[in-house]
């Protein structure tokens, strides 16, 4: 009864996980505060130059579910980029301004080969896909990430581990371009 126990108290705990790559063409990074049941998850890019500019992205939600695969969210997504209103996403829906912070209302789903899918809507009625994968195992040391959504945004990155919290890190997205440098991982 006393391990039942345990293994309850275990599965209540909330864990922090940070990921942060220092580059050369910006700061690119995703955190996460949360439990078997809820978390809250946030991720930003930030240029070191005005035309990249920042992103940043909060969500709330509970996983649901035995298996966790559907993560159902509420959050909000702050952009800054100049030259960026006017631009179309593939539904033809257009960006109206180069500053927009919006609420979003979205689900996550954990695919096969652990892809996750993301689709949202956002206060201003834009709707994004997008389908990504961190930490794919190219090595026992080497990984590959990526990301693309229907905003046309897109990213890939590699990083070599060299001890549980540092690795070497290069990467390129669209917006930023291509960058080397240090992540760190708690």
């Amino acid at each position: 009864m006393q391990a039942l126990q345990h293994v309850y108290d275990m599965d209540r705990k909330w864990y922090l996980s940070v990921n942060n790559d220092f580059a050369t063409n910006g700061n690119i990074g995703n955190l996460e505060f949360g439990g078997t049941r809820w978390s809250m998850q946030g991720e930003w890019k930030t240029g070191y130059k005005d035309t990249r500019g920042y992103e940043a992205e909060g969500r709330l939600g509970r996983y649901i579910g035995e298996k966790q695969w559907l993560y159902p969210y509420i959050g909000a997504d702050w952009t800054c980029r100049k030259g960026e209103a006017g631009e179309r996403n593939m539904f033809r829906q257009t960006t109206k301004k180069d500053r927009e912070m919006d609420g979003t209302l979205g689900a996550r789903y954990t695919l096969p080969l652990l892809l996750i899918a993301d689709a949202r809507i956002d206060t201003d009625g834009k709707v994004r896909l997008q389908l990504e994968r961190d930490d794919i195992p190219l090595t026992s040391r080497l990984r590959l990430s990526f990301s693309l959504n229907t905003d046309q945004d897109y990213s890939v990155g590699l990083h070599y581990i060299l001890t549980s919290h540092l690795s070497v890190s290069t990467n390129y997205d669209k917006n930023l371009h291509w960058g080397v440098g240090l992540m760190l991982t708690y």
